[in-house]
């Protein structure tokens, strides 16, 4: 078939046989390409359903693997992060003095023996006061006093 603008002498270049025509589809025998069109599309389906799968699977491993670190292991985790987070650390050093730039002492640490009470956790302020007083030299009479007047608070 020739086109009617075309202006060229070569007719057999535009002939076209019925066996080429892409709408002639009894011609060849073969089945129409809707049959082809439904094989391609369940070949979809079948790669999409896979790849689903595949992912559904993925998320059932990890779901399982999580039951398993938080239910199932979870004193083992717990005990393994608590030594990782705890550890005891002795500094032996005492921080140094400070020096003006002539070198004369500022300031410097003085180790001293310190006591403290809290007074909110004492049950018996006098027999407290009493045997504190004591031991430190106090007078036992304000040493009570001033367990009993701050036992509200606590420092």
């Amino acid at each position: 078939m020739r086109h009617p603008d075309d202006s060229r002498d070569d007719d057999s270049a535009d002939v076209m046989n019925d066996d080429d025509d892409p709408l002639n589809f009894e011609t060849n025998g073969t089945d129409p390409p809707i049959a082809t069109d439904l094989t391609q599309r369940n070949d979809l389906r079948r790669r999409a359903m896979l790849v689903f799968s595949l992912l559904g699977l993925g998320a059932l491993l990890l779901s399982a693997r999580l039951i398993h670190v938080q239910w199932i292991c979870r004193d083992q985790f717990a005990s393994r992060a608590m030594r990782q987070q705890i550890s005891d650390e002795e500094i032996p050093a005492r921080p140094g003095d400070i020096l003006d730039r002539q070198g004369r002492l500022l300031a410097t640490t003085i180790n001293v023996p310190s006591l403290f009470v809290d007074p909110a956790n004492v049950s018996d302020p006098e027999k407290l006061g009493a045997d504190l007083a004591e031991a430190l030299d106090l007078d036992r009479d304000e040493l009570t006093d001033r367990l009993r007047r701050n036992a509200h608070r606590r420092f």
